[in-house]
């Protein structure tokens, strides 16, 4: 995903509909590890507010979600934005790495954490477990949660018949002993 800070982009009013507006392109490019281009796309974005919802903008974000399928390897991802009410553009490469999943008995995928809006009460894990056998696989893991200080958090362990292929796992975690924070996940 894409997230656009609002307080980067520029709003028009539109008086006779009682609304403001943004208007963003983004290009989103791909090159693999000799520079060449595997993927790239542009697309436009128009995003409308109501009075009260720009009044109460400047701190949120909008999310781009895109999905791109790629073999694995080494890759720079480049994502540019630009306000076309403005013509300010910004850009961000990251390097990215796409795990061979096909080799080797199991593995997980990356964590992903989310949570219902609204209610911070509850976090749930997202990730796939690939058994790459052809017999299902009777696995445990450890979860771990430390703070900044290399505190432990929670823990917790978790038991799964992974069936052979792609298993997909939700967990709910409690946010109880979770303050505003910077924390670390670790996974056994």
């Amino acid at each position: 995903y894409v997230d656009v800070p609002m307080t980067n982009v520029q709003f028009q009013k539109k008086a006779a509909e009682k609304k403001f507006e943004a208007n963003l392109e983004y290009e989103i490019i791909i090159t693999d590890k000799s520079n060449s281009i595997v993927s790239q796309e542009t697309n436009t974005s128009k995003i409308t507010k109501t009075s009260k919802e720009f009044k109460n903008a400047g701190g949120t974000s909008e999310f781009i979600i895109k999905n791109f399928y790629l073999q694995p390897g080494d890759y720079d991802l480049q994502v540019e934005v630009v306000d076309k009410n403005t013509g300010v553009s910004h850009t961000r490469t990251t390097p990215i790495t796409v795990e061979d999943f096909h080799e080797g008995d199991l593995h997980f995928s990356d964590i992903m954490m989310v949570s219902n809006v609204g209610d911070l009460n509850k976090f749930y894990l997202f990730f796939e477990v690939y058994n790459n056998l052809d017999i299902p696989l009777q696995k445990s893991f450890r979860y771990e949660v430390y703070d900044k200080d290399n505190k432990e958090i929670m823990k917790g362990d978790v038991s799964y018949v992974l069936s052979p292929g792609v298993n997909q796992k939700i967990e709910e975690m409690k946010t109880d002993d979770l303050l505003a924070g910077d924390y670390k996940l670790y996974v056994k």
